[in-house]
């Protein structure tokens, strides 16, 4: 996977992460829920590649692509809730 096409939020923070973990958030499909979800805080918005794979394990992939903003990330939450992950 192309990192550069994520939606990443813009700050030295976000571009830290990525350097240190470029590895793995190029194959989300082998991340761990937790990885997935700490990812996608790093993302502008719900619309990503971390999300996407969290709710696909979830089971509710076609609610996630079925909605957008501000429903989309309330099913990514609940997708985390899943797995005992409270994403704010």
């Amino acid at each position: 996977m192309d990192l550069t096409q994520v939606n990443w939020r813009q700050d030295g923070i976000t571009r830290r992460y990525v350097a240190e973990h470029t590895a793995e958030l190029t194959t989300p499909s082998s991340m761990n829920p937790d990885q997935l979800a700490g990812a996608t805080t790093y993302c502008q918005d719900s619309a990503n590649p971390y999300a996407e794979e969290l709710v696909r394990r979830a089971g509710l992939l076609e609610k996630y692509l079925r909605t957008s903003g501000t429903e989309r990330t309330d099913v990514v939450r609940q997708a985390a809730k899943g797995f005992n992950i409270l994403l704010i």
